[in-house]
Formats: structure tokens, sequence, C-alpha cells
């Protein structure tokens, strides 16, 4: 299976998994070009055999990391504790084997 239809499948995977019980919003729809574009970007540019960790700053609701993932690579999700310490995001890493930690960064050193 090429590149493409892999991550086709991939996607229409992840769309399936939003339902009831991990209600997006809409993101994962509203970003879905953009989840499709730097998909196929890094699997042109690094495909999991030549890299297979990637690091997600700002993974939100793991839409990409979990994307990722199904593509073959070890994923690291990295966000706010607002986002990342949320039940159910806390849960999809889990189901899916992703790392995904909350960081805040002080910027003003206070």
């Amino acid at each position: 299976m090429d590149a493409d239809k892999l991550l086709l499948k991939a996607l229409r995977d992840l769309s399936s998994r939003v339902d009831d019980t991990y209600v997006d919003g809409g993101f994962l729809e509203t970003h879905r070009a953009r989840f499709l574009h730097l998909s196929t970007k890094l699997w042109s540019l690094a495909p999991p055999e030549r890299c297979p960790s990637v690091l997600e700053l700002g993974s939100y609701h793991l839409h990409l990391s979990v994307l990722l993932k199904e593509l073959g690579y070890c994923v690291h999700g990295v966000d706010l504790p607002m986002f990342a310490d949320k039940p159910g995001v806390i849960r999809r890493a889990r189901e899916f084997g992703i790392t995904n930690r909350s960081y805040v960064l002080n910027l003003c050193g206070k």
C-alpha cells in the first residue's frame, strides 16, 4: 500500500473514533487538510523506518499524534496542562500508546 492510501485510511479510522465518547467540537474536521498535509510531508521527508520518533508540540486533542501513530511513528506529545491533563486526552493517549505530557514554560522568569 502506498503512503497516500495508508494516510487516507488512517485519517478515516481516526474520524470514526471521534464520537460521543470523545467530543472535539469539530476540531478534527476543521484541521483535516492541515493534518493530511503535515503527515504527507513528514512521510516524504522522514518515513517511520528512517525516523521512528516524533515530538508533537501542542498535541491538543492528539488527532495528529494518533494519525502519526497509526502510520507507524512512535509519538511523544506535549501541551499545556489545560489540554494534556484532560481525562479524555489522557485516556486517548493511553489507548493509542502515545506519551503525552503537560508542560508549562515560564518565559517571564517569575
